[in-house]
Parts: C-alpha cells; structure tokens; sequence
C-alpha cells in the first residue's frame, strides 16, 4: 500500500513540476517577445513639430537586430535604429517601424503633424 501511495504521489508531483516549467516557458517567451515601439520627443503631447526643423526619432523595440521606418512623406526609408528626419510638407504623416530579428517582424505606427514654424 505505501508504495502505491509512493508511486501515486511521486507521478503526482512530476506531472506538477512538469506544469510549472511548461507555464515558466510561456511567461518567458511573452517576456522576450519582440516589440516594436518609437517615441519623437518627450513632454511634445500633441505630436505637432515644425516644417524644415530635423525631428529625432527614439527607438524603445525590444529584441531586434534590423529596423526599416517609413516616415509617410514619400522620402527614403531609413534603417538606422534611432534616425533624424526632416519633414519639408505640412501634413499629417503615419510613421512607421518595422522591427526583425531575423525571423520574425513586428511594426509600430504613429501619427505626428508638421505644420509652420509661427517664428
């Protein structure tokens, strides 16, 4: 009987261990999934920035080795990972990141409007 017993709880705590490290395996694959993510300026809420004046772009995408932005105005892609761009229209532009590892990619897009400097 204590075997049994032995035998029912060791097949018990083996299938426990087993759930664990499977749950641990996806809370790390969530925690190293790639993200693709920018900001322009911090404190700029609005995203309004001024025709001909050059905007830094801050790259905050996780696990990637290759960027490709699209900056909506018809210029150039860029693939640098953190570029400066001049926007030479008003307008309002969808910019985008696509990020890869190499295997897999993922995109970010936001909008910022360019108008006239008031100076």
């Amino acid at each position: 009987m204590k075997n049994r017993v032995f035998k029912y709880s060791l097949i018990l705590w083996l299938g426990l261990v087993v759930c664990t490290h499977q749950a641990c395996d996806d809370d790390l694959e969530k925690e190293l999934a790639m993200r693709s993510f920018f900001k322009v300026h911090q404190g700029n809420e609005d995203d309004i920035y001024f025709l001909d004046e050059p905007i830094q772009f801050y790259n905050y995408s996780l696990h990637s080795t290759s960027y490709l932005w699209d900056f909506g105005d018809g210029s150039m892609p860029s693939t640098e990972k953190e570029p400066v761009h001049t926007f030479t229209n008003e307008g309002k532009f969808a910019v985008s990141l696509i990020v890869s590892n190499g295997v897999k990619e993922v995109g970010y897009t936001d909008s910022l409007t360019i108008v006239v400097n008031p100076d």
